[in-house]
């Protein structure tokens, strides 16, 4: 079939697809759309205007409608398969339901009566933003990412729908393989902080209602984003327990004694040592996860399945030797991950994801997707003009800066804090050292191994970091609610000069957009890149505009 013909054959399918909503024609119509029109007329039509007339005009006004993908993507393969994904998610996730109601269930009622619910029909523009200038391998890996995760997290919450009472609250810090070992499920109570990356005024509701009840506003907006979501009762109710910890900090802990009391359950807390890597800190971790189990049976009846355990610690062990290639593919000279996804999929499959099969499966495909991109020599960068590591909480109110530093600078942000760390594996030779071994990578978990502890803790991480990736500059986002990192900004800034290196800074708070703005974040940005490494930026137009209501 000639390149007009097919070119004619995807105008009418996408839209067919803009009227009806079958659910398997609509899948397979996809399907040839990214397979045959995509893959076949790649070479043929990357360089031709995809501004024509004719058919080639309609088929442009549809991929570029209000709500799917504005930019031009560069090529039609590209734009076609971030096309289907924004089809297939809003036909699952919206039309699919509408059409088909599921039966009534009173827990569906009460999450739909949720705005942490609500906010999450925002996905798309997510996608948008975070994929703009974006291209190749990059888009597969984040698309399919979200998803796998997406198909994952929809059958985890049909587990919170119909049985809450197999389910338990869990906060960051927890060995999740132990709950599900136990044949439960762990439901996160930092759900909130994904509506930052949907609407970056989206916490400003949970952080004011923290000050509306007097805690302190200077508190790190992150445990106020949960202690606020739990005053508005945010969360799902109806679940038996809630094991949480110490971190990310100490404030967590008062914001954990206000969610409990709300909720109006018992909780276990994990006491993560000071000094995590010693012996007496494993073994001191290791007992209280003895401590859990038995806290797990006394209030759900579950007990614990040593050889599912075992299966999951393996499980775990098999996605860390991915996670080890992928950051090592990572410090070559074209790096194909963005430190953003980077980052996304670390928190998730060593959380709640840790040891489950899905984990894996997600684990595995983005390691496929990485040598096919090193394979193709590709940066996920392609006009990469620096190379950086970011340490301390990215900018979590300004969800898109990753994007926006390397489309107007061609900074490719390596690697970052919060997603570098453990690189021990569990060992599964016996109970005793399971639980020691999976002690140990717990208590690795970011801010354990940074704010707590000897002043090496921070530093150590960081160089190490830094000679395993050899960057032009370490960014330092100094999150103004972090008081701990704070006290250590003038010894950072001593150690660095020391070691002849730069180092960008720039204040922000990582929930709150109205202590920095986006375009607060980009002076400071542009002010280091101007007058301290004499850049000129890629796109100038990128250094300053007004993105203030975007969500």
């Amino acid at each position: 079939m000639k390149t007009r013909e097919l070119l004619e054959k995807a105008v009418g399918m996408c839209s067919q697809f803009v009227k009806e909503f079958d659910s398997e024609e609509v899948k397979k119509e996809l399907a040839i759309a990214d397979e045959k029109v995509g893959g076949a007329l790649l070479a043929d039509l990357e360089a031709k205007d995809a501004k024509g007339s004719g058919k080639l005009k309609a088929l442009w006004e549809i991929l570029t409608a209000e709500g799917a993908t504005r930019v031009w993507k560069g090529n039609l393969a590209d734009h076609i398969y971030e096309y289907r994904f924004w089809l297939n998610h809003n036909y699952t996730n919206i039309i699919k339901p509408m059409l088909n109601p599921a039966p009534a269930n009173p827990n569906g009622a009460q999450l739909k009566a949720k705005r942490l619910y609500n906010q999450k029909h925002k996905t798309t523009t997510r996608w948008r933003k975070m994929c703009e200038g974006r291209r190749g391998t990059y888009l597969r890996m984040f698309y399919e990412f979200e998803t796998m995760s997406g198909a994952t997290a929809a059958k985890w919450m049909a587990d919170y729908l119909n049985h809450p009472e197999k389910c338990v609250y869990f906060g960051s810090g927890v060995p999740t393989e132990i709950i599900w070992a136990m044949g439960l499920t762990p439901y996160s109570i930092n759900l909130q902080e994904a509506v930052r990356s949907v609407d970056q005024r989206g916490s400003l509701y949970y952080l004011d209602a923290c000050g509306e009840n007097g805690i302190p506003l200077d508190t790190c907006s992150f445990p106020q984003m949960a202690a606020g979501a739990s005053l508005k009762h945010e969360f799902l109710e109806g679940m038996p327990c809630a094991v949480l910890s110490n971190l990310t900090c100490d404030p967590m802990l008062a914001s954990h004694a206000v969610t409990v009391k709300q909720l109006g359950v018992p909780a276990f807390y994990f006491d993560h040592p000071y000094r995590y890597k010693t012996e007496d800190g494993r073994k001191s971790f290791a007992s209280q996860c003895m401590d859990l189990i038995d806290f797990l049976h006394e209030h759900t009846g579950h007990t614990m399945d040593w050889d599912v355990l075992k299966v999951m610690c393996e499980r775990y062990n098999e996605m860390q030797s991915m996670e080890l290639e992928r950051w090592e593919h990572n410090y070559g000279q074209n790096p194909p991950i963005p430190a953003d996804l980077l980052l996304n999929i670390h928190l998730k499959l060593f959380g709640p994801y840790a040891g489950t099969q899905d984990g894996v499966d997600i684990m595995r495909r983005q390691l496929e997707l990485t040598r096919e991109a090193v394979a193709k020599n590709e940066s996920c960068v392609p006009n990469q003009q620096y190379r950086a590591i970011l340490w301390n909480p990215p900018p979590g109110s300004y969800w898109t800066f990753n994007n926006w530093i390397s489309q107007c600078w061609g900074v490719n942000i390596l690697h970052d804090m919060e997603s570098f760390g453990n690189f021990e594996y569990i060992d599964t030779s016996s109970r005793e050292r399971m639980l020691e071994t999976l002690s140990s990578k717990t208590m690795y978990f970011t801010m354990s191994r940074h704010t707590r502890g000897d002043l090496q803790n921070f530093f150590g991480d960081l160089f190490k970091l830094y000679d395993l990736s050899k960057p032009d500059f370490i960014i330092h986002s100094d999150h103004i609610g972090c008081h701990p990192v704070n006290s250590l900004r003038g010894l950072l800034t001593e150690e660095c000069q020391r070691r002849g290196i730069k180092l960008m800074r720039f204040e922000q708070d990582l929930g709150d957009v109205r202590v920095t703005s986006h375009q607060g974040v980009r002076d400071q940005v542009n002010s280091f890149m101007t007058n301290v490494m004499n850049a000129t930026p890629l796109k100038k137009e990128l250094m300053v505009f007004d993105d203030s209501n975007e969500w």
